[in-house]
């Protein structure tokens, strides 16, 4: 470790090197960067001097084929780099820590594989998927280090129901801006059908037969939100920044008693 301290501001990515006077041993990590099974240990006597040699290409980086690691012919035991476009988010968990979001990822040969994303990747996830969702371009992620493991099959361990096929889940984001300052809250099937009669599923099927090529049209339901006045009650995530609503209401009492607490102005546009 305290090596590591020494050497770390001498070396760069992209740079080259000659390196003198190290150490060779076994890398008998269970997940290993390279396939190379051998690791490099800087030692007291290690010297580092940066040098040009134009036959070796830098910042070099071997893509796996989503098809090889389907195949096992990516080894299990090597971390791997993997490029796609996420065709299809399949499940998130957003409610207690740890945080985590599932992908359908695809490649060229259209060969897909099943992602899985913690913590602080799912927050970066998100960021593009947010910023990509006005564009309707397909979103490509570059995964580095990835770790392969084997599906677990189509039934949890916890239950013995066997999954045929899945069912997707989908939630209508609304997002609310005011004095500069935005927000989306995000409604599932729950509160649609108590809002309009529908489900998010069934919004999206309306939106895709109406909106065609007009990416600002939206479903009649969807467009009779505005101006309303709502009670919202909502959980908010701060590491994911986002808030799910539990219930909405209408009611005048509810809206009235609300305001007069809190000492809420409510804005009619």
């Amino acid at each position: 470790q305290g090596l590591s301290l020494e050497f770390q501001p001498k070396l760069h990515l992209g740079c080259l090197y000659l390196i003198q006077n190290i150490k060779v041993v076994d890398n008998q990590y269970e997940y290993k960067v390279s396939p190379i099974p051998f690791l490099v240990y800087f030692v007291k006597t290690t010297s580092v001097k940066e040098v040009e040699r134009l036959e070796i290409t830098a910042n070099v980086r071997i893509i796996t084929e989503i098809v090889d690691i389907i195949s096992s012919i990516a080894p299990r035991h090597t971390l791997v780099d993997v490029v796609g476009v996420v065709a299809e988010v399949i499940e998130r968990k957003t409610v207690n820590p740890a945080y985590r979001v599932m992908v359908k990822l695809r490649d060229n040969s259209d060969a897909e594989i099943i992602m899985t994303l913690w913590e602080d990747y799912v927050l970066q996830l998100d960021d593009a998927i947010e910023k990509n969702h006005f564009v309707r371009e397909p979103l490509v992620l570059v995964l580095t280090l990835a770790k392969i493991k084997d599906a677990k099959g189509a039934a949890c361990r916890s239950c013995q129901n066997q999954v045929t096929h899945m069912v997707p889940k989908y939630k209508l984001v609304v997002k609310m801006e005011h004095n500069g300052e935005k927000a989306n809250f995000h409604f599932w099937d729950v509160t649609c059908i108590k809002m309009f009669g529908k489900t998010a599923e069934e919004c999206r099927q309306e939106l895709i037969t109406i909106s065609g090529d007009e990416i600002k049209v939206f479903p009649l339901c969807v467009d009779e939100l505005l101006g309303k006045t709502w009670t919202v009650r909502f959980k908010y995530h701060v590491h994911m920044r986002q808030s799910f609503v539990l219930d909405v209401s209408q009611e005048e009492h509810h809206i009235h008693t609300l305001t007069s607490t809190v000492g809420l102005q409510v804005i009619i546009n």
